[in-house]
């Protein structure tokens, strides 16, 4: 046990640190973000971007998004 922590170099735990925390942010990315930003800009595309008017009343588009479902 003794020398297989003696071969781990900081370097190697590092590496694998960076690894394990890439593939947990692409792994959020893809199965959290990603879809909900396409659900969301289906519904509502181009409603929040700053280039764009803003709607004269958010209540009303959340309150028909969310009545949609019941």
């Amino acid at each position: 046990m003794v020398l297989f922590l003696k071969k781990i170099s900081l370097f190697s735990l590092s590496k694998h640190l960076f690894l394990f925390l890439s593939f947990l942010f692409l792994k959020f990315f893809v199965f959290f973000l990603f879809p909900f930003f396409l659900f969301f800009f289906s519904f509502f595309p181009f409603r929040f971007c700053f280039f764009f008017p803003k709607p004269k009343n958010y209540y009303y588009f959340f309150f028909n998004f969310f009545q949609s479902f019941f």
